[in-house]
């Protein structure tokens, strides 16, 4: 499997990164009545379910930005995430089962 994630907001909030600095009622409103929107997982949990369901990596390429939001504007829900899955804006998977 070769699998591109983009990590970015896709202009729902100003900065690439914004939607981490979102309260959980804030993100609801956002997503209103939409059937689907963008997920907010960071790199690492993407990663972690590929494995889960039986994948090998083989290669991941992380592509970086440090022009997003910064870590004290982080909402609670994010306040424990890596500097990495801060600003890892894209991943490129290749991986096998």
């Amino acid at each position: 499997m070769a699998h591109q994630i983009d990590l970015k907001t896709h202009g729902i909030t100003q900065r690439w990164n914004g939607f981490r600095a979102c309260s959980e009622g804030v993100w609801k409103l956002a997503v209103g009545r939409r059937p689907y929107m963008i997920n907010r997982y960071p790199a690492s949990v993407h990663l972690q379910l590929m494995q889960q369901a039986g994948f090998k990596l083989i290669e991941q390429m992380k592509m970086f930005r440090s022009d997003g939001i910064r870590r004290e504007e982080l909402a609670p829900r994010w306040a424990d995430i890596t500097d990495d899955d801060l600003n890892c804006s894209a991943l490129y998977v290749i991986a096998t089962k």
